[in-house]
């Protein structure tokens, strides 16, 4: 099958834009980015999605470019949020920037010419005058597209105000597309649905300046039954760092998954194959009480996130709990 193909079996697309089917069908080795935002210093497991998203990318023989927006997070993303970022200064964000970047690097292959790349919009942003902004990126953007954006129209709708700095992030982000697609040949940005809007933004960008032909796709923006975002849980992150959490609260997180969610958090995950899912289903749903798709949900997810070793550091407190729960302290 095709990276499409792949991914669609397992749900990770929820939009894509017209001409890349065509694009795939024909055999292109497409270079694809995605990127992530380092107003924090550190990633959640609602990161995964687009990580796997790259993951299956790579597999399938496509050049993945991680992108930390190191210059766009000193303007904030207003996507999703119902108030302001709060202002970061410069050496906040290049602090967050090296952590995310060193958590990235255990997903992917970075080692070769055709391996992945990650980048980081400040080094192409920051040089950009006022004026080369306003006249070779602003020139190219029509107002009243702008604000039809969901993202503006929510911040609009509320009391809180959309300042222009905010209002500019769309920009920036099309002019990253232009950048890496004369940088690396770079044709597709994929994203969580919520960045659909900026992705189109991007694709118009790149059209309108050089002619040529780009894509987006999104994945679904997972959210709990609440409402609440996909990798919260009680009100607290679970974080891909161990420092933050535990291999072994990462693991009872994955394991504490509903019956209803297993197999598509499988599919969505882990590296496994669609018919090793069925076979495990199969199995799970004969005997649901013991867990079967949960422990290796958890198991897969923990081994890719924290390796053997960490793998190893959850089994072993969660065998310690049982004996304890059983025969007291």
């Amino acid at each position: 099958m095709n990276i499409l193909e792949i991914l669609e079996q397992r749900g990770f697309i929820e939009k894509k834009t017209e001409g890349l089917a065509e694009a795939v069908d024909r055999g292109e080795n497409l270079t694809v980015y995605t990127s992530f935002d380092p107003t924090g210093n550190k990633l959640h497991v609602g990161h995964l999605l687009p990580i796997m998203a790259m993951s299956h990318f790579q597999q399938s023989g496509h050049r993945p470019i991680m992108l930390v927006g190191g210059a766009t997070a000193m303007a904030g993303d207003p996507s999703g949020k119902s108030e302001a970022c709060p202002l970061l200064t410069t050496e906040e964000v290049r602090h967050n920037v090296a952590c995310l970047e060193a958590e990235l690097c255990r997903f992917l292959n970075f080692d070769n010419h055709r391996g992945a790349v990650m980048v980081d919009n400040s080094d192409w942003i920051e040089s950009v005058t006022l004026l080369d902004s306003l006249r070779d990126v602003g020139a190219h953007f029509n107002h009243n597209t702008m604000l039809a954006q969901k993202s503006v129209q929510t911040r609009l709708a509320s009391e809180e105000d959309l300042s222009f700095l905010e209002f500019s992030y769309q920009t920036m982000q099309a002019f990253d597309f232009l950048e890496l697609n004369e940088r690396f040949n770079c044709t597709v940005q994929l994203g969580v649905n919520d960045k659909l809007g900026n992705i189109t933004s991007g694709i118009d960008y790149v059209r309108k300046k050089t002619g040529k032909r780009v894509y987006g796709l999104t994945v679904p923006l997972l959210t709990w039954s609440s409402g609440e975002k996909f990798g919260k849980t009680a009100g607290n992150a679970v974080w891909l760092d161990p420092k933050q959490t535990s291999p072994f609260q990462f693991y009872q997180f994955w394991f504490q998954t509903s019956d209803q969610d297993v197999e598509q958090f499988l599919k969505y995950f882990t590296l496994l194959s669609i018919k090793d899912i069925s076979s495990i289903m199969e199995i799970h749903c004969r005997q649901p009480e013991n867990r079967l798709g949960q422990r290796i949900l958890a198991t897969e997810v923990t081994k890719q996130v924290h390796g053997e070793e960490g793998l190893a550091k959850a089994n072993q407190v969660s065998d310690q709990f049982k004996f304890t729960r059983f025969f007291g302290e």
